[in-house]
């Protein structure tokens, strides 16, 4: 299923995506209430749901479906699901890199005093991720060629 909303427009999709993913998936549903800055372009929220996991594509196209050229980052959530580690990240010094863009790890708090790791992966399409883990259920939010800010804002939207 596709909703679309322009930036910054929220309230009310924030709340029918929570809504239909509640009646498709036994997860704990949670959801931003800040959405990536998209430059003004409309942004598509694409989202599929199991009963263990769910996923919320932003996606700069309404058929995207999460394809790396139209797709600027997600929400997921998965039930008994794994942190990613430092072993997921490139290597670090790789000269085609350059000096501000080696792989970052961190262990983070985020606003509500949750624990967090932050995780910065440089590639032809750099990847911010932040993830946090409640009640047995990592959620995590993704951003191509995010800043570790803009996940923060994100992450954060969600208990705020």
């Amino acid at each position: 299923m596709s909703i679309s909303v322009s930036f910054p427009a929220l309230a009310d999709t924030r709340s029918e995506i929570i809504a239909a993913l509640e009646h498709k998936t036994s997860v704990p549903v949670e959801f931003p209430g800040s959405l990536p800055n998209s430059g003004g372009e409309r942004i598509y929220l694409n989202w599929s749901a199991d009963n263990n996991n769910y996923n919320v594509d932003f996606d700069y196209t309404q058929d995207c479906g999460g394809a790396t050229a139209c797709n600027m980052g997600s929400f997921y959530a998965e039930k008994n699901g794994a942190f990613y580690s430092r072993s997921d990240l490139p290597p670090k010094n790789l000269d085609f890199f350059g000096p501000n863009r080696q792989p970052v790890y961190e262990h983070i708090k985020l606003s509500n005093n949750y624990s967090a790791i932050y995780m910065y992966s440089p590639g032809a399409h750099d990847l911010a991720s932040i993830q946090w883990k409640i009640n047995g259920v990592v959620y995590s939010v993704n951003l191509k060629n995010g800043t570790k800010e803009e996940v923060m804002k994100i992450a954060n939207s969600v208990y705020n």
